[in-house]
């Protein structure tokens, strides 16, 4: 392998010495090794003896590459530092990048809320309180910033998370209307099962039987 040196290419040689009795010469590459370097001078090649041992002299080469290795290096970190805040801004923008046509924020529910609830009568605040978080957690699920139910087809391609996709609607508005009221029925009575097992275990106790 060539070393360069002052822009010598300086490369080991080997020498038969020709006698025929020479051990170094019948049981390896000859005598050596000896250091020639070659390169163009005025368009000639010219050759230079540098004896049986390099001098003790940077190789020009590889101080010309050690520079770009530690470029490269930088580029390769910023390269992974790059990729890496890429991957966070994707994940900070997937909610709201892909927004099918009249998706609803969670403003826009809150304000479907406070029209289902002025209509709802009498009901307890714990029984409204219950069936909003239900209502959000089904909306938006975890980090997301709009609704998804624009999942189906044709003329009511908005379909209901929380009753399946027999139920579905042409626009997200009466979706979450007609899923509001529904979930706050159905927490209501879940509440007055609930109060109505509580006494009977109550009754239980107390008498051994229900009344």
């Amino acid at each position: 392998m060539a070393v360069h040196i002052d822009g010598w290419s300086v490369v080991p040689q080997y020498r038969k010495c020709g006698k025929g009795n020479c051990k170094v010469c019948h049981t390896g590459k000859g005598h050596g090794p000896y250091y020639y370097g070659t390169r163009l001078q005025n368009g000639k090649r010219c050759s230079k003896y540098f004896g049986q041992s390099l001098p003790d002299t940077q190789d020009d080469t590889q101080d010309e590459i050690r520079p770009l290795q530690q470029e490269l290096a930088e580029a390769k970190r910023l390269i992974a530092v790059l990729q890496a805040e890429n991957a966070t801004l994707r994940k900070q923008l997937q909610p709201t990048s892909v927004r099918a046509a009249e998706e609803l924020s969670q403003a826009d529910v809150e304000q479907i809320w406070a029209r289902v609830v002025k209509n709802a009568g009498d009901m307890s605040e714990n029984v409204l309180q219950t069936a909003y978080s239900s209502l959000i957690r089904g909306l938006f699920g975890k980090g997301n910033t709009y609704t998804r139910l624009h999942t189906g087809r044709g003329g009511r391609p908005y379909v209901c998370p929380f009753r399946g996709p027999r139920f579905r609607y042409k626009d997200p508005v009466r979706l979450v209307e007609t899923a509001a009221k529904w979930i706050i029925i159905n927490e209501q009575i879940r509440q007055d099962n609930k109060a109505e097992l509580r006494k009977k275990r109550e009754a239980i106790e107390r008498y051994g039987t229900l009344i």
